[in-house]
């Protein structure tokens, strides 16, 4: 299942950084990342589980290393004393939505990747008169990876009442974070599409 060239690599890598930066978590208390760690934890899980017929390509398995890297650095660099997931990469729009900063590039990367994976897993479920991709079919893809979007803003809200963090700028967020992953979404979608119609010759 693991023997294709590059993918031990990729496993082996990724474990290692999801181990150590799940100590450093357990070793600070910060238990709500090391839930999310959890969570890729289980995305990994996945994709091993699925990839005999889904057979994600090489680029897909280091693009979501890259993602879970970033995500990572970001819960832990400090840049004036404000985490790297707070800080304004480009300021596009001011107050109260804050534009573009590093959390929505990171919605952005990260539901790129988890639509591609998701469009992978349902490619062997899909004829080859439906991989033709028409406009309805390119949507459902999209909307896919959005749902995921909205599963984990829920689970954003949830950890956020177990741990009795305060909710305000989180509630200001979930909609900036909803439009990043309905961006990466959409991307992800129109790349695949592209893809299939270069490989289709169409």
């Amino acid at each position: 299942m693991l023997k294709r060239r590059g993918l031990r690599s990729n496993i082996i890598v990724s474990a290692l950084i999801i181990f150590l930066f799940s100590l450093l978590y357990l070793v600070n208390a910060n238990f709500e990342s090391l839930f999310y760690s959890l969570l890729v934890v289980i995305i990994y899980v996945g994709m091993v589980i699925t990839e005999k017929k889904a057979r994600f390509p090489l680029y897909v398995w280091w693009g979501l290393t890259a993602i879970v890297l970033l995500h990572f650095l970001g819960t832990v660099i400090l840049i004036d004393g404000e985490i790297l997931y707070k800080i304004i990469l480009i300021p596009i729009v001011g107050y109260p939505y804050f534009i573009l900063k590093f959390d929505q590039v990171m919605h952005f990367l990260g539901f790129f990747v988890i639509t591609l994976i998701f469009y992978y897993i349902l490619k062997p479920m899909l004829s080859t008169k439906q991989l033709k991709f028409n406009l309805v079919l390119l949507l459902i893809i999209a909307m896919i990876g959005l749902g995921v979007g909205g599963i984990k803003e829920i689970l954003d809200f949830i950890m956020s009442v177990l741990l009795q963090k305060d909710n305000t700028i989180r509630y200001q967020n979930t909609g900036l974070d909803l439009i990043s992953d309905l961006v990466g979404a959409m991307s992800a979608s129109l790349v695949v599409w592209y893809t299939e119609r270069k490989n289709n010759g169409n």
